[in-house]
């Protein structure tokens, strides 16, 4: 074998040996969720907010779900996560164990129920602060304000000493 063939056969090796090593670097090492959020009657939710929080090592990922209501949360470590999905005008939805196995995507498609409407009423008996029964007029005063008031047979700016 001459050098050139030397040569050539020594940068052959060295080739493989990166595309090997390369290769090795590819190797998966975690996991995915998608998903599709949408209401009751079919209609997809922009913008909705998606968390997810490992159960074994409290890893945090967040996410939101784009025009067509799909989400993705990628590089999460193998493992049970908590996904919690929130959007306005809907109660929040969580989800306590969704596996992540290493390699693979897992899909989880939601429907979110619209959030039903609570009103508070509180009744107070106090007394109105308008009287509707007549055109009376009412009120308490005090003795600093009728040592000041005016009287008709007193002279309107003189002061009681």
């Amino acid at each position: 074998m001459n050098v050139h063939g030397k040569l050539a056969s020594g940068i052959v090796l060295v080739f493989l040996e990166f595309l090997a090593v390369s290769s090795e670097a590819q190797t998966q090492t975690t996991g995915r969720i998608v998903g599709n959020i949408r209401d009751e009657q079919g209609a997809i939710i922009v913008a909705a907010s998606v968390s997810a929080e490992s159960l074994s090592n409290g890893e945090k990922h967040t996410g939101v779900s784009d025009e067509s209501g799909n989400y993705a949360l990628a590089s999460l470590s193998p493992g049970s996560f908590e996904i919690r999905i929130a959007a306005v005008g809907f109660p929040t939805e969580l989800f306590p164990n969704v596996a992540v196995n290493l390699g693979s995507t897992t899909t989880l498609d939601v429907v979110l129920r619209i959030a039903q409407a609570s009103v508070e009423v509180t009744v107070d008996e106090s007394p109105p602060l308008v009287r509707t029964d007549s055109a009376a007029l009412g009120g308490t005063l005090d003795s600093t304000t009728l040592s000041v008031m005016p009287l008709p047979a007193r002279n309107a700016g003189a002061r009681l000493a």
